[in-house]
């Protein structure tokens, strides 16, 4: 079972194991629930959605060829699908 020390600034390390059973990175909150008087316990936070916001390169911009030949595509697939 991993263990934690409690440092003089009431700081602690989480172990290894931990942080990778729970996906922790740098700047994740954590949540600690009590569930006795002497056990508490830590759950994750979901990354809440806008923290998410850039990472995923975006496609370039759509050009008026693209969107052009889009459109032409899209109406010959319901022709076709109608016929």
């Amino acid at each position: 079972m991993p263990t934690a020390t409690v440092t003089s600034k009431c700081q602690i390390t989480v172990p290894a194991q931990v942080r990778q059973a729970l996906g922790l990175r740098p700047g994740r909150q954590l949540t600690f629930t009590q569930t006795s008087p002497t056990s508490f316990t830590v759950t994750a936070e979901a990354t809440p959605v806008m923290r998410l916001a850039g990472r995923l390169k975006a496609p370039r911009p759509a050009t008026l060829a693209d969107m052009e030949r889009g459109i032409t595509e899209g109406a010959t697939a319901t022709l076709t699908s109608a016929a």
